[in-house]
C-alpha cells in the first residue's frame, strides 16, 4: 500500500505531499492542475521511469519544473508498506540523470536506480510493464481490453504472463529445426557419394609423392659430387683469371704508352728546334712582361688625359648656356602692382561706405546718413547705394584680377633674376677652364703608347716560338721516359706465364659444371612445389573421403537430435497453452468473486474470460456476463456502466493475480459514462472496491466522484496563466 507521496520541482509540484490510505482515495481537479502528475510521480518513484518517457513522447528533464521558474532538479519521495515493514523510496532527477535510495525502517537498504528498481520489483512481485499495464490505468484506458482486437488481447495477455518470450524462442527454435533439417538432406546427399574411385587416386598420388621424394634425395647427392668438381676446376680458373686480368692491364697500359709515343713522334716534327730554348723563353717572358707594364701605364696616362678633357669639354660648353642666361633681360613689376594694391583698398572703402548706408536707411528712423534728416522715400537711396555697390563690386573684382596677373608676372621675372644672378657667378671660372682644356694634348701620350705596343707585339711573337721549342725539348724527355716504361711492360707481359689454350679449356669446364649444377638445383627446386600440389590434392581428396564417412556417421546424429528438438519446440507450445489456461482460470475464480462484490444488480451474476475454440475467433479472449440463459459477451450486449463495471473488475482480476501491491491506480475512469455512470461508479468503488482491493487511487475532474472516497480526498487547482504551481486542498 502507498502511504505517502512527496512531489519537489516534479513537473507542476513545486512541493506537494499527499497522504494515503487504504480503500478508496480521490484526487479532484480541472484539466491542466496537475493531476495526472500524481500517477506519474508514484510511478516515477517505485521504478525510476514513466510510460510516456520510455516511449519518447516526453524527455527526462521535461519531468522537472520549468514554470513559474526553471529548476534545476526535481525529487520524488514514495512511501509505501510490503509485509509488516514500511519502505521509503527516493528518487532525484537532474540533467546528468537520476538516483536513487531505497529506505527500509529509516535505514539504507539499496543505493543505485538499477538496485533500487529492482529490489522494488522482487517485494511487490511486479515489474514496470506488469504495473504500467495492469495496476496503472492511464486516461481512457481502463477498458482497452475490450477495445483491443484478438491480436492485441492475445498480445496483451501473453505479455503479462511473460510467455510472449516464449513465442520469440519457439520461433527461434523452429527456424534452427529448419536450418538443421536442410543441413541433414545435404548430409543425407553426400552420405550417398561412391568415393572408391578418390581412393584409387589417392593411392596413385601417394606413389607419385615417393617417386619424388627419391628423386629429390638422388638429385642431392648428384650436385654434392659436381660441387665438388666444379670447386677444383673454379680454383684452377680463378687462379689463370688473375694472370689474365693482369695481363690485360698491362696491355692496356703498354698500347696507352705506344700511342702516347706515337703522338710525341708526330709532334716533334712540326715543332722547331732552338737550343736553350728554356732559358731564352724565360728571359723573354721577362721581357715581355716589362714592356706590357710600360703599355698599361701609358695606356692608363692617356685616358687620364683624354677622359679630362672630356670632363673639361663637357663643363665649358655648360657654363657657356649659362653665360647666355646672365645676359638675359627681366621686367619689375612691383610699382605697378603697389599701384594696384593701393586702387583696391579705396574701392574697398567706397563699398564699405555704401553697405553702411544702406544699413542705415533699412533701419526704424530712416534718415539721410550725411545730413542727418529725415527722408521722405528711404527706397530710393537704397536703390541708387545698391547700383553703386553692384558697380564697384565688379571694379574690386577686376582689379583683383590684374593683381593676381600682376604677382604671377613678378613672381616669374624673380626667378629669372636668381637664375641670372646664378649664372654670373658660374661663368666666373670659365676662361681658367678654358686654358687647362687648351693645355692638354693626348697626340704625344699616343704616340708613346702605340710605339710600346709594337714592341710588345715583337716580344709576343719571339715567345711563342721559345715556348713551341721549349715545348719540343719536354716532348722528347718524355718521349724517352715512355720508351723506358714499354720496354719494362713488355718484359712484365712476358714474365706472367699466361696459357691461353688452358685458360680456354678451364672456362669450358666450369661453364659446364655450373650447368649442371643449375639444372640439377632447378629440379631440386621444383620438386618440393610438385610434392606439395600432390599432397594438397591428397588432402583435399582424403577430406572428401573424411567428409562423406563423417556425413554417414552426423547424419545419424542429427536424426536422433532432430527428434528432440521438435519434441522441445512442441512442448514450448504445451507450456504457453498451460500457463494461458491456468491464467485463464485464476482470472475468472477471482472475477465471479470480485463481479458480485461490485455489481449491484441481479441480471448478470458473473463475468468471466472465455478463450474462443473455434471459428476465425480461435484462440480469442472474449470477456462475457452470465445471465439465466447463459454467457453473453460483454461487449455487444452490456450497457456503457454494465462495460465500465466488467472492465473495472477485470483489472481487479488482473491486478490481484499478477501483483502483490493490492493497488490500482485510476486515471479519469468516468470517460464516456453519463450522469448515472457516474454515480454506480462511485457507489462501487465507495462500497464494493474496499472488499476486493486493498487500495485504490483515482484523479477525476468528475465532482460526483467525490463521494466515493472511503480514504483521504484532495482538490487539486493551478493558475495556468499566472504559471503558478499545483496547489492541494484536503476535502
Amino acid at each position: 500500500m502507498i502511504r505517502k507521496l512527496k512531489l519537489q520541482g516534479f513537473k507542476s509540484h513545486e512541493d506537494t505531499v499527499l497522504e494515503l490510505s487504504r480503500g478508496t482515495n480521490v484526487l479532484l481537479g480541472i484539466m491542466g492542475s496537475g493531476k495526472s502528475s500524481i500517477l506519474q510521480g508514484i510511478t516515477f518513484g517505485l521504478y525510476g521511469e514513466i510510460p510516456e518517457v520510455r516511449s519518447r513522447k516526453l524527455s527526462a528533464n521535461e519531468l522537472i519544473m520549468r514554470k513559474p521558474r526553471r529548476l534545476e532538479s526535481a525529487e520524488v519521495q514514495v512511501e509505501f508498506d510490503s509485509g509488516d515493514k514500511i519502505y521509503k523510496v527516493i528518487r532525484k532527477l537532474t540533467s546528468k540523470g537520476v538516483d536513487a535510495k531505497l529506505f527500509v525502517e529509516g535505514k539504507v537498504l539499496e543505493v543505485g536506480q538499477k538496485r533500487v528498481t529492482a529490489k522494488i520489483t522482487e517485494l511487490f512481485g511486479t515489474d514496470f510493464e506488469t504495473f504500467t499495464n495492469v495496476v496503472y490505468a492511464r486516461q481512457n484506458n481502463i477498458d482497452n481490453f475490450l477495445r483491443y482486437g484478438k491480436t492485441n488481447r492475445v498480445k496483451l495477455i501473453d505479455s503479462l504472463l511473460k510467455i510472449d518470450r516464449l513465442d520469440a524462442s519457439r520461433k527461434k527454435l523452429r527456424s534452427f529445426h529448419n536450418g538443421v533439417k536442410g543441413r541433414l538432406d545435404e548430409l543425407k546427399v553426400k552420405a550417398k557419394k561412391d568415393v572408391t574411385e578418390v581412393e584409387e587416386i589417392i593411392e596413385i598420388s601417394n606413389k607419385k609423392i615417393s617417386d619424388l621424394k627419391d628423386e629429390f634425395t638422388e638429385l642431392q647427392m648428384e650436385t654434392s659430387s659436381i660441387k665438388e668438381k666444379l670447386d677444383l676446376r673454379r680454383l684452377q680458373f680463378d687462379k689463370l683469371d688473375e694472370k689474365r686480368k693482369k695481363r690485360d692491364e698491362l696491355k692496356s697500359t703498354l698500347n696507352k704508352f705506344s700511342g702516347e709515343a706515337n703522338s710525341l713522334d708526330e709532334l716533334l716534327t712540326k715543332l722547331p728546334k732552338i737550343d736553350s730554348a728554356k732559358d731564352k723563353l724565360e728571359s723573354t717572358v721577362l721581357r715581355l712582361n716589362e714592356m706590357k707594364s710600360k703599355e698599361r701605364l701609358f695606356l692608363s696616362e692617356l685616358s687620364q688625359v683624354k677622359s679630362k678633357k672630356q670632363m673639361l669639354d663637357s663643363r665649358i660648353l655648360e657654363l657657356k648656356i649659362y653665360e647666355q642666361k646672365a645676359n638675359q633681360k627681366f621686367e619689375d613689376f612691383a610699382p605697378k602692382l603697389d599701384t594696384k594694391k593701393t586702387e583696391l583698398s579705396k574701392l574697398v572703402a567706397k563699398l564699405d561706405s555704401h553697405h553702411s548706408s544702406i544699413e542705415q536707411l533699412n533701419s526704424a528712423d530712416a534718415k539721410c546718413p550725411v545730413c542727418d534728416h529725415d527722408l521722405d522715400d528711404p527706397q530710393k537711396h537704397i536703390s541708387r547705394h545698391l547700383k553703386a555697390s553692384l558697380e564697384l563690386k565688379i571694379k574690386v573684382t577686376t582689379t583683383q584680377d590684374e593683381i593676381h596677373i600682376l604677382k604671377q608676372k613678378q613672381d616669374e621675372n624673380d626667378k629669372i633674376k636668381l637664375d641670372v644672378q646664378r649664372a654670373k657667378l658660374m661663368i666666373q671660372n670659365l676662361p681658367n677652364l678654358q686654358i687647362e682644356f687648351d693645355s692638354l694634348n693626348p697626340l704625344e701620350l699616343t704616340k708613346k703608347y702605340e710605339k710600346q705596343k709594337e714592341l710588345v707585339s715583337e716580344l709576343e711573337l719571339k715567345k711563342e716560338k721559345l715556348t713551341k721549342a721549349s715545348q719540343r725539348e719536354e716532348s722528347q724527355e718524355k718521349l724517352n721516359l715512355l720508351h723506358e716504361k714499354i720496354t719494362s711492360l713488355q718484359s712484365s707481359v712476358a714474365s706472367l706465364g699466361f696459357n691461353e689454350e688452358i685458360y680456354s679449356k678451364l672456362r669450358i669446364d666450369v661453364e659446364v659444371y655450373v650447368d649442371k649444377s643449375s639444372r640439377a638445383t632447378s629440379r631440386m627446386q621444383v620438386i618440393p612445389n610438385l610434392i606439395d600440389a600432390k599432397e594438397s590434392e591428397v588432402a583435399a581428396l582424403s577430406r572428401e573421403v573424411n567428409e562423406v564417412n563423417l556425413a554417414r556417421v552426423e547424419s545419424k546424429k542429427i536424426e536422433k537430435n532432430l527428434e528432440k528438438l521438435s519434441i522441445l519446440v512442441n512442448s514450448i507450445f504445451d507450456v504457453q497453452v498451460l500457463v494461458r489456461q491456468g491464467f485463464v482460470e485464476l482470472v475468472n475464480e477471482l472475477l465471479g468473486d470480485i463481479w458480485s462484490q461490485l455489481y449491484p444488480y441481479g441480471d448478470y451474476y458473473s463475468l468471466r474470460i472465455f478463450v474462443e475454440q473455434e471459428g476465425k475467433s480461435t484462440g480469442d479472449y472474449i470477456l462475457q456476463l452470465r445471465e439465466k440463459q447463459g454467457w453473453v459477451n460483454v461487449d455487444g450486449f452490456a450497457s456503457g456502466g454494465e462495460r465500465s463495471i466488467a472492465s473495472l473488475a477485470l483489472r481487479v482480476a488482473f491486478a490481484r493475480s499478477l501483483s502483490k501491491m493490492g493497488l490500482l491506480l485510476l486515471d479519469e475512469p468516468t470517460h464516456n459514462l453519463d450522469e448515472g455512470g457516474v454515480d454506480r461508479l462511485s457507489d462501487i468503488l465507495r462500497e464494493g472496491m474496499p472488499n476486493v482491493l486493498e487500495q485504490v487511487l483515482i484523479i477525476t475532474h468528475e465532482e460526483r466522484m467525490e463521494k466515493a472516497s472511503t480514504g483521504f480526498a484532495y482538490r487539486l487547482f493551478r493558475n495556468k496563466e499566472k504559471e503558478e504551481p499545483t496547489k492541494l486542498e484536503s476535502l
